[in-house]
């Protein structure tokens, strides 16, 4: 039995469409589909126990912020708690090495080539998907598909002007429930 390190044992996929120019060269980002719960021990995530539900009518919280009640993994900020959600996002979504050929095969057949990314989920800070952040009609294209190794995996690409986005707003995004 080989034992491959975390950093190693994840894979990102990028899909580039092949012999359409009109769609640029902008590859779509392939990820799989992440269901269930992110945090077992917290039934409110990304709530705070005694945090009403309104309350987080915004998409960002301050990070230092002390956590609202007892949490149930002793997190002493909420930005600690964000990350560590952020992090197990990640780590679902992301296609283990025995799921990477099956799936490679399939967006092959669909007319795209596929490039392989290793990506170390405990490397801070934590990277954030584009699935995993705010997709809009307007912004991306996306495509939900079925690997036969990986189950559902979800494709997408930034189109238009918002390629290129500045990052000069450092905020931790709170990933809801219904955006796994």
């Amino acid at each position: 039995m080989k034992v491959l390190r975390l950093a190693q044992a994840r894979v990102l996929l990028w899909a580039f469409s092949r012999g359409n120019s009109s769609e640029g060269d902008q590859p779509f980002e392939v990820s799989k589909v992440v269901e269930g719960p992110l945090q077992v021990r917290c039934a409110s995530a990304p709530r705070c126990p005694d945090e009403p539900e309104e309350s987080l009518s915004g998409l960002w919280i301050d990070p230092n912020e002390r956590p609202h009640g007892a949490c149930a993994y002793d997190f002493q900020r909420r930005g600690q708690c964000l990350r560590h959600r952020n992090q197990v996002a990640l780590e679902l979504a992301l296609f283990r090495p025995d799921e990477v050929p099956l799936t490679r095969r399939l967006l092959e057949s669909l007319g795209f080539t596929v490039r392989e990314e290793a990506i170390d989920p405990t490397h801070h800070p934590v990277r954030i998907l584009k699935a995993h952040g705010s997709v809009t009609p307007a912004s991306h294209q996306v495509r939900l598909l079925r690997s036969p190794s990986a189950g559902g995996i979800v494709l997408v690409r930034e189109v238009g002007s918002q390629q290129r986005r500045p990052a000069s707003r450092r905020c931790l995004r709170v990933l809801a429930g219904g955006e796994r």
